[in-house]
């Protein structure tokens, strides 16, 4: 519903720097999402985890506000 909000932890698992979050999906279509920092992440660890959050608040039909952030432990 409008003005709902939620967030969306994932822990991924990180043996290569090629795979790695950039972009999100809600209902089948890519939504922007406003990136900590000011761009999205270009590279996993490539060892170790990497941890995405978003924030995600619905402010209107199928449409959000999505903060991300990205997070490398090695």
């Amino acid at each position: 519903a409008t003005n709902d909000c939620l967030t969306y932890t994932c822990i991924a698992a990180s043996n290569n720097a090629s795979y790695y979050t950039a972009a999100l999906n809600i209902d089948g279509s890519g939504k922007t999402v406003e990136w900590l920092g000011g761009s999205a992440p270009t590279a996993s660890a490539g060892a170790g985890y990497d941890v995405y959050t978003f924030n995600i608040i619905k402010t209107a039909s199928d449409t959000y506000t999505i903060l991300g952030s990205s997070v490398q432990y090695n």
